[in-house]
């Protein structure tokens, strides 16, 4: 963005303006030297008339009119050459009316400081009540976005503005309204290449008007560092909220004033921020009690039906005169709090609140933005294996069976835990239990040898922990024999180390259903993801969101198809069981999130009647705030390869744990209809790969539950 080409009083000669004139035959030339001159003299001599007091009228322009007093400033970009007063005789005219209310002593501390606004839409309004008020002596604009149409409700541009970035556009305005103004212009925005450079000033006052969420909080990280106050203004309709962070004041202050405690951390991490996942921090900033009835129904079609959050520029523009008062509160050092400040015009006109009347539309948004699981603590007891008992063990079968004890927390379709085992001197052999196969569900039985496959990576990964894995050999598949996995080093007395990471990952890992909240996809996650590769199997990980929005949709479909079959409600009825169920094995209704009267309802009503619509809009609720979904998919349908995506699976799920993150099983997708295909076509996968399995990833935000067991005794054959 340039800015205006000055000559300056004193520097230039008649010869540069005519030069100029010639360079720019077309230049339209506009002199108010004269007229504010006279309006000069009247402000330093307000007893006098520049007519009736001629002589002293003439002494005072006498060095100050004429072709070479004053300053000439050219516009470039509407080609217009002002002449006009020096920047010091400027001052003192714009800011001649603010005198009383702003001492001399006032303005001039004030032209001190720097103001930094960040994002220039809202911030646009802020930007000229501080400009046009001479409140500051410099700003800083950032803003990477071009104007479109839509910001006319709120920014005053012209229609030629359209489509131009801005930061020019207003640049261009403040700089038509004092020439002399020292702005610096952030192009791209603040990011993290230049978000240093932010904090040079020594007297600076952040407004934060950014949708960018990574940069608000980096932003308010730095400003603690360095004690920078920080401002953010939120038109809610015809409301605003204010939140004041005084880090100049107290850097042990938590950013956003503590209102998104668990999440900074996360994403300081670096983290991917989904679009769904903007909308419940802001929603989570803001304070839903605050938000009006009709904005919060606007939340749920932001990027479908709106292109982004309804404003109106009456609220907008009284934001720009509230920011000015805090910010010539905050340089002045009168003193204003950190905190959070609700301006309602009804409030102020003493009109009932009728934005906030808890209707039923009302009632049903903050249910849904609150994201509150519906379960008590006492699902969420992880189940525990002592892992010094393995060197306690009197023989090398008991220490198979600690060893096996690890194996049977593996995940399983409904939690049938489809496995027996028989252990042996040195070895256990691994079986399938048929009496736990779902003929409706898992048809291929697919699922069954999945599950069988993470009850093997559980127990080499548990055997390895304690270094005394040999090998694993799969079976032909002739009867129900999955294959037998070999033990060393079982005679050893003493106490040894052991991966206690592992072994604690895989205690505490479980299935998670519920929200996301965003998950760093590193590039360590995806090289391991690559790793798992063979020449049968391939691993793709989706991280765009069309496709995953794309694949949540399926999902939502599949869920349609199954439980439009009356075998698989049936089926999977027989799974479900009351939370105060003493049952092991199966699908405890604390594990789908139903309070104690649901959970004994559900598997009643699900034998015959169809809630298949109502599970696939909460399902896709879900799938779509993850940061990725993993598909498996293989060039053969077998039990060896299925086996192998199991043990890949789990393999996932247990890293996926060691960092804090989550995996939700989805493969309706893949198992009803033809839906695979679509599924093969949106993740690009070649033509001789099908998908087998399918999981969402990212952090949880509801706390997770645990599945019962069996106890190990009753899956022992001998």
């Amino acid at each position: 963005m340039k800015s205006p080409i000055i000559f300056a009083e004193g520097s230039y000669a008649k010869e540069d303006i005519e030069k100029l004139k010639k360079e720019k035959p077309s230049c339209q030339v506009i002199d108010v030297l004269t007229d504010q001159l006279a309006e000069l003299f009247e402000v330093l001599h307000p007893n006098l008339d520049p007519i009736s007091s001629d002589e002293t009228y003439q002494a005072f322009i006498s060095n100050k009119a004429g072709y070479e007093g004053g300053n000439w400033v050219y516009y470039p970009w509407s080609n217009q050459l002002v002449h006009m007063v020096n920047a010091d005789d400027f001052f003192t005219l714009r800011t001649n009316r603010n005198q009383y209310l702003v001492t001399a002593d006032e303005q001039q501390e004030l032209q001190k400081y720097t103001v930094a606004i960040l994002g220039l839409s809202v911030g646009s309004s802020i930007a000229h009540v501080l400009a046009h008020g001479a409140v500051v002596g410099e700003f800083i604009l950032a803003d990477k976005d071009n104007f479109s149409t839509s910001n006319m409700n709120r920014v005053q541009i012209k229609v030629s503005d359209v489509t131009k970035p801005k930061l020019d556009v207003l640049m261009q305005q403040l700089y038509e309204a004092n020439p002399y103004a020292q702005i610096t212009g952030y192009e791209r925005g603040v990011d993290r290449s230049n978000i240093d450079d932010l904090f040079k000033k020594q007297k600076l006052i952040i407004i934060d008007e950014m949708d960018d969420f990574e940069m608000k909080v980096r932003v308010r990280m730095k400003a603690k560092k360095h004690g920078v106050p920080v401002v953010m203004l939120t038109s809610l309709g015809d409301n605003i909220l204010v939140d004041i962070e005084r880090y100049d004041l107290d850097k042990r202050l938590r950013p956003f004033n503590g209102l998104i405690d668990g999440v900074v951390g996360s994403i300081l991490s670096g983290q991917q921020i989904t679009e769904g996942d903007k909308k419940r921090y802001a929603v989570r900033i803001v304070g839903v009690e605050h938000v009006p009835t009709r904005a919060l129904e606007s939340v749920r079609d932001i990027g479908r039906q709106l292109v982004g959050r309804p404003q109106l520029f009456g609220s907008v523009t009284i934001s720009g005169g509230i920011a000015a008062y805090i910010v010539r509160q905050i340089g002045l050092g009168i003193n204003l709090d950190s905190g959070r400040y609700f301006f309602s015009m009804a409030d102020l006109l003493k009109q009932p609140r009728l934005d906030l009347e808890l209707n039923e539309s009302r009632k049903r948004m903050i249910k849904m933005m609150n994201h509150k699981p519906p379960t008590g603590k006492k699902f969420h007891r992880l189940p525990y294996v002592n892992p010094s008992q393995f060197y306690l063990a009197a023989s090398a079968q008991e220490k198979i069976s600690h060893l096996l004890e690890y194996a049977i927390l593996a995940p399983s379709t409904h939690n049938t835990q489809p496995w027996k085992i028989k252990i042996k001197d040195r070895s256990c052999q691994v079986y399938i239990d048929s009496s736990r196969q779902l003929p409706a569900a898992d048809k291929l039985r697919r699922d069954m040898y999945i599950s069988l496959g993470a009850f093997l990576h559980n127990l080499e990964t548990a055997a390895r922990s304690y270094g005394v894995f040999h090998k694993t050999e799969l079976s032909d598949q002739e009867g129900n024999l999955i294959g037998e996995v070999y033990f060393k080093g079982l005679d050893k007395k003493t106490q040894g180390d052991y991966d206690e990471d592992s072994l604690k990952a895989i205690q505490t890992r479980s299935n998670y259903r519920g929200p996301f909240a965003p998950l760093a996809i590193t590039d360590e996650l995806r090289r391991r993801l690559s790793k798992l590769e063979s020449n049968k199997l391939k691993i793709k990980l989706i991280e765009d969101r069309w496709s995953i929005e794309e694949l949540a949709n399926l999902t939502a479909s599949g869920l349609k198809l199954a439980y439009k079959d009356p075998t698989f409600r049936k089926e999977i009825s027989s799974w479900i069981n009351p939370n105060s169920s003493r049952k092991r094995s199966g699908i405890p209704g604390y594990a789908l999130r139903m309070p104690a009267l649901t959970s004994q309802i559900i598997p009643r009503i699900l034998k015959y009647k169809d809630i298949g619509e109502k599970l696939a809009k909460l399902n896709y609720q879900s799938f779509v705030g993850a940061s990725g979904v993993v598909v498996v998919s293989a060039s053969e349908s077998n039990p060896k390869v299925w086996l192998s995506v199991g043990q890949a699976s789990q393999e996932i799920f247990l890293a996926l744990e060691k960092m804090g993150a989550v995996a939700s099983i989805y493969v309706a997708a893949v198992e009803m209809g033809n839906l695979e295909k679509s599924v093969s076509k949106i993740i690009k996968l070649h033509a001789n790969q099908k998908p087998q399995f399918l999981f969402c990833i990212g952090r949880p935000i509801w706390p997770k539950v645990y599945s019962p067991r069996e106890q190990l005794r009753s899956k022992l054959i001998s």
